[in-house]
């Protein structure tokens, strides 16, 4: 719906001439008075119009603003000098009040490129026959400036269909314009006119303002088209489907789903839920208009609004209406999660391989010096004097075994003692630390930075994955959202998220260019967000997913560590192989016993017949 007035002035004009302001500042003796015919109709009209839309562009358009004056795209004669004076009477008329930024254009050809430093605040629109109108548009359309929120006075010089003269004078001007949501209408009554005023030579009868605000605070259940996209956690998936034969469907959580239900609640109107039978569609949009998925959908006026986290674009905000939120959204760089480290190489874990060597170094030692101290004392004990019972010594000490054979000298003694000490805080040390890694799960070193996605060669890609072999650009909320869904069949986790992001975006709310409630959506949403809700719907469904999550996670988890007769299967393996292996060793044992008891009897049977 344009906001719009439209005048028309009827017939073919002349020229016009009026007295000279300067005569009237002359003395007074020197004025002279004299009778003036009649002004022409045609040329009273063409200055009564001029003056009409100068004023009301004075009275109306607000200080400051650009106004773009459209030239009609039919060219007219040199000699129907009337026409041609219009431009001359409005431009002078419109120049003398200086409070706008005035653009004249021709607008016989598209030049799409053609940029201003902001939209058009304000059009007057010229045609010489109302079939251009709609063409004229079409081009104004065109420029990258075009804002069909503007207002809008089009002036037709020929056969005017909005405003017409007065028949019993062509100077007298009756204004109309339309109420498409008054009397619970919801946009669509365009053709019901009201005249709202009357204007000769800039001066108004009612003296009402020509473009006041339309749209009413409560639009009465009016239907709003909203297309919409599954993408936690801006829009959870439906409740249920209004018909199984229509494509409408119940939605009632989401911060996008939440944002809309609410306004609809502050403005009363009706929601009608659309989405798409592909996944992610939210489509593209090229320079020159040509769209696919949601965007063609919007395009097309077949949806009124769009909503999935969109992000503001160049294309988007040319080819469209957008309600930008505060909330600005981010990507973080999402990498495989480090795998978990094997329950065996735990033992490793503790240690390092620098403290493992350094371990035996000075066992190697300690085990060196016992002996060569042992070698130089008569009192130490023969034990001790060879190297190989000094590093089983020091080998049952460092594995907290009992030694057998204690030493006898001093200097041996107090070197096993330190050993001892030495050893006991080291087992002390180790077997905490074990512990406290065997009471939580540990991985691999995880990718933390960019430089080593590449030095990791993965892969690269734009929408969230749980591929393992790739790094991916995932938006910060969507990622809080169902990072916890991505794990594997014993809960481990799939994907770790880079703490910090490498880009933040607005998001937006898209509405097919031109549509009527967009300023009071807008307003609408600046009021929701700067309550504070959104902050409070974030938190909401952040908790509920993981609580949700978490019950999920205790019911696998039961699931998972019910012991059954299953489980114990491998231990019972375990333990007869176990038996199995002590049975066999015991055979071998008795075998090799009475082997050895019959070798000492044949062998005492032969001594004795040789001394025989």
């Amino acid at each position: 719906m344009i906001n719009t007035t439209m005048f028309a002035a009827k017939g073919q004009m002349m020229s016009h001439y009026q007295v000279s302001r300067e005569s009237w500042n002359k003395p007074k003796e020197q004025q002279c008075c004299s009778d003036l015919e009649p002004l022409p109709d045609e040329l009273s009209s063409r200055l009564s119009l001029a003056q009409c839309v100068a004023v009301a562009s004075d009275r109306f358009f607000k200080h400051g603003e650009i106004l773009l004056v459209s030239l009609p795209l039919q060219e007219v004669s040199a000699t129907i000098k009337s026409a041609v004076l219009f431009n001359h009477l409005l431009f002078h008329e419109l120049f003398y009040r200086s409070r706008l930024s005035i653009i004249i254009k021709e607008t016989k050809e598209i030049n799409p490129e053609e940029k201003y430093l902001k939209n058009i605040d304000n059009y007057v629109i010229q045609v010489r026959n109302v079939s251009s109108l709609e063409e004229n548009l079409s081009i104004l359309q065109a420029y990258a400036s075009w804002n069909p929120h503007a207002t809008f006075m089009i002036v037709t010089i020929v056969n005017g269909v909005i405003l017409l003269p007065d028949p019993n004078d062509t100077s007298v001007f009756e204004t109309y314009t339309w109420f498409p949501y008054a009397q619970h209408r919801c946009g669509n009554k365009f053709h019901e006119l009201e005249l709202i005023d009357k204007c000769r030579y800039g001066e108004f009868d009612t003296g009402v303002h020509w473009f006041p605000n339309k749209i009413p605070q409560d639009l009465n259940g009016c239907p709003v088209r909203v297309r919409t996209i599954i993408w936690p956690p801006f829009v959870l998936p439906p409740e249920s489907k209004i018909l199984e034969t229509e494509d409408q469907y119940v939605f009632k959580n989401g911060l996008e789903i939440l944002l809309m239900n609410t306004m609809a609640e502050m403005a009363n109107f009706s929601v009608v839920y659309t989405i798409s039978d592909i996944v992610q569609d939210w489509g593209e949009i090229s320079y020159n208009g040509t769209a696919t998925g949601t965007l063609l959908y919007l395009r097309n006026e077949q949806a009124d609004v769009a909503i999935s986290a969109f992000a503001v674009s160049i294309e988007t905000h040319r080819h469209f209406d957008s309600i930008v939120y505060a909330l600005p959204e981010a990507l973080n760089w999402c990498v495989p999660h480090a795998a978990v480290i094997p329950q065996w190489k735990n033992i490793l874990v503790v240690l390092s391989i620098d403290a493992i060597i350094l371990l035996l170094v000075v066992y190697v030692v300690i085990s060196y010096c016992i002996w060569r101290l042992s070698l130089s004392n008569t009192k130490e004990s023969d034990f001790y004097k060879e190297l190989v019972n000094c590093l089983q010594s020091s080998l049952s000490i460092l594995v907290n075994s009992a030694v057998t054979i204690q030493p006898k000298s001093t200097l041996v003694r107090c070197l096993f003692l330190l050993w001892i000490f030495f050893c006991l805080h080291l087992s002390v040390g180790y077997q905490s630390s074990l512990m406290g890694v065997f009471a939580k799960t540990n991985h691999q070193k995880q990718i933390n930075t960019f430089q080593e996605i590449f030095e990791n060669k993965l892969k690269l890609r734009l929408l969230p994955t749980s591929r393992r072999d790739s790094a991916t650009c995932t938006p910060r909320l969507y990622q809080q959202f169902v990072t916890r869904r991505y794990v594997s069949k014993d809960g481990d986790p799939l994907l770790y998220c880079f703490k910090e992001s490498i880009v933040t975006y607005p998001l937006q709310m898209l509405l097919w260019k031109g549509y009527p409630l967009k300023e009071y959506f807008n307003d609408l949403a600046g009021r929701i967000l700067s309550s504070g809700l959104i902050t409070h719907w974030i938190k909401r469904i952040l908790t509920e997913q993981i609580s949700s999550d978490n019950t999920i996670d205790t019911e696998e988890q039961a699931e998972h560590f019910s012991i059954t007769i299953t489980h114990l299967y491998l231990l019972f393996a375990h333990l007869a192989l176990g038996y199995t292996l002590a049975f066999i060793t015991l055979l071998l044992e008795i075998y090799v016993h009475k082997r050895r008891n019959r070798v000492k009897v044949l062998c005492k049977n032969k001594l004795c017949s040789k001394i025989k």
